[in-house]
């Protein structure tokens, strides 16, 4: 008896052990994914150029960039990167996921202010961000 609580205890570890595994690359691959398709949509935009003064076929363009970063972002599990490190999970949910969420919003709804609070948080995101990689590099 002992044996086979011990097989299955065993059996239990090892099968959520690769599934965790699993999960946590799966949910790096959707941040890398989510991360790469907003900086394709920053090298489409014009610097200072207004969402109003842009040409609508690159204005649709960068959109689904966003629609796309934003449904990958959504599949990043914030408690994988809370592990990771603690500031990057609240930056992640409170400044890049939110405003990949407004972003797309006030552009399915028209929503011009909606569309702007979401790029300034995401631009505060890109800032935090950026020292933190930096950080990284230097330790």
């Amino acid at each position: 008896m002992k044996i086979i609580i011990f097989s299955i205890l065993l059996f239990n570890i090892i099968v959520l052990g690769c599934n965790n595994e699993e999960r946590q690359q799966s949910s790096l691959v959707h941040f890398k994914s989510s991360i790469e398709n907003i900086q394709k949509s920053f090298l489409l935009e014009p610097s200072g150029q207004p969402y109003g003064n842009m040409d609508e076929e690159k204005y649709e363009r960068i959109m689904k960039l966003r629609k796309s970063a934003f449904n990958e972002a959504q599949h990043v599990d914030i408690k994988e990167l809370n592990q990771i490190n603690k500031e990057l999970a609240v930056h992640f949910k409170n400044e890049y996921l939110r405003g990949l969420k407004l972003s797309v919003e006030g552009y399915e709804q028209s929503d011009f202010q909606k569309l702007n609070q979401g790029s300034m948080l995401i631009n505060s995101w890109g800032n935090w961000y950026s020292s933190y990689l930096n950080e990284l590099r230097e330790e």
